[in-house]
């Protein structure tokens, strides 16, 4: 799809805005999402489509359409059933994608290298344990055990 105020690149990205009520949306490409983000470029609002919903606002939490586009969250669980018509396409605009893709978890340089000593420590109890110096194993496992605990604190 090409984008909607130039016309000649791929459009990549939905601008969404509420103005007097009304929801518009337009498919655009990053330069023209980037003006449009800046105050360069000001839609033309007349070749937007226009999306009314049935609802107005959520009967549990009085959340209209508009707070959700401002406050880039739902009111709360009922809100994805009032606004079903445009939950989606508002999930999509805010995240990206309608899959939960899970937080990525990054260790503190701190964290990492006490997993490596762990790993480290692993490695020579195994080796202990093969050569049966069971005293070695006895202490290795005690300081893993230590170094485990302080790990997730």
């Amino acid at each position: 799809m090409k984008c909607e105020i130039c016309g000649r690149n791929e459009a990549k990205y939905e601008f969404i805005e509420v103005v007097n009520g009304k929801i518009y949306k337009k498919h655009v490409c990053g330069k023209c999402l980037s003006q449009i983000e800046s105050g360069i470029v000001k839609p033309d609002y007349s070749k937007i489509k226009i999306f009314q919903q049935e609802r107005t606002e959520c009967p549990v939490c009085k959340t209209t359409m508009e707070e959700i586009l401002t406050k880039n969250k739902f009111g709360c669980p009922n809100c994805y059933f009032v606004f079903k018509n445009f939950a989606e396409e508002v999930i999509y605009a805010f995240h990206g994608s309608l899959e939960y893709k899970g937080k990525n978890y990054i260790p503190s340089l701190e964290k990492k290298k006490l997993w490596d000593e762990i790993k480290n420590l692993k490695m020579e109890l195994k080796k202990a344990l093969e050569a049966e110096d069971y005293e070695k194993a006895a202490k290795l496992r005690d300081e893993i055990k230590n170094k485990e605990k302080n790990l997730w604190m």
